[in-house]
């Protein structure tokens, strides 16, 4: 081949320079509502398997714990998988930081730089508080 080869940028990466800019604040909030969204259907998904309210009938057998509930404490699945692994913690911290993000930005900005900003201020203040909510119902503690 002709050139460095390894010069190539990755065509699925955006580079996160330039992202945090007043018109792309609806795009940001989309993002932090999809991470909370995920991060939520694996924290209903596991907290109902602990309160016995589901049954995991998988065949996957590192998440017996919570089933049995002896889940414990360095349980890496419940601390660090990603939302659809059915981890709880990284994704609602990951979902807590988005819209924390966006929230800071937004409230940075002015209403001439972002279309309906109160609106979306509410909408990132909602998300942050709810991911703040669900962090205090399942962990005694947690990392800020």
């Amino acid at each position: 081949g002709c050139g460095d080869v390894l010069d190539v940028q990755p065509p699925d990466l955006i580079p996160a320079e330039g992202l945090a800019d007043p018109e792309n604040a609806e795009l940001l909030l989309n993002g932090a509502i999809g991470d909370f969204e995920c991060a939520f259907g694996a924290y209903v998904t596991l907290t109902g398997v602990m309160a016995h309210e589901m049954i995991d009938a998988t065949q996957t057998a590192a998440r017996w714990p919570y089933d049995r509930r002896n889940v414990i404490p360095n349980d890496a699945l419940y601390g660090t998988s990603s939302c659809t692994g059915m981890g709880i913690y990284t994704p609602l911290s990951t979902a807590r930081w988005s819209a924390d993000y966006i929230l800071e930005k937004l409230q940075g900005w002015t209403d001439a730089e972002v279309a309906n900003r109160q609106e979306l201020i509410a909408k990132a203040a909602v998300f942050s508080g709810y991911a703040h909510l669900l962090l205090a119902e399942a962990f005694c503690t947690v990392a800020e």
